[in-house]
């Protein structure tokens, strides 16, 4: 399964100076599982390498998906179909998105935005690691994991 996720307050605050506690955690897990994971971000693509490197992250996302790719002007508000990368569950801080990726259906979790120096539900991404391993796709992940 193709899990896409966001980065600016899904994975970092927006400033990109702080990373979401847990989230390599969490990135190891299912990259373990075996899903593939890939990033679609409005942050340029200059901007969102520099934050991924800074915290560690990039070697985590089989494919990235940056403003120049789908909104060069920078306008925002463009839906996040997730299905020009292969993808079948979101994960993001926008319920705009989430809600359109359930219309074409498919999967997400939203979750809380990060802002720097917050506190943030440390069961948050359990949840949201429990949602993407037990969506429809993925349901032999749990059989394995039983075995």
């Amino acid at each position: 399964m193709i899990v896409v996720f966001d980065m600016d307050n899904t994975l970092t605050d927006d400033f990109g100076g702080e990373m979401r506690p847990g989230i390599p955690d969490l990135l190891g897990r299912l990259t373990d599982d075996g899903l593939t994971l890939k990033l679609w971000t409005h942050s340029t693509r200059d901007r969102a390498n520099d934050i991924l490197a800074l915290h560690g992250l990039d070697g985590f996302f089989a494919e990235r998906l940056y403003r120049e790719d789908y909104d060069p002007q920078g306008l925002g508000g463009q839906p996040k179909d997730i299905r020009r990368m292969g993808g079948e569950f979101l994960v993001d801080d926008d319920p705009m998105q989430i809600d359109y990726v359930t219309s074409i259906g498919l999967r997400g979790f939203l979750v809380t935005a990060y802002r720097g120096g917050a506190d943030p539900d440390p069961k948050e991404l359990g949840r949201a690691y429990a949602a993407i391993t037990e969506a429809p796709n993925s349901r032999w992940f749990s059989w394995l994991r039983r075995s």
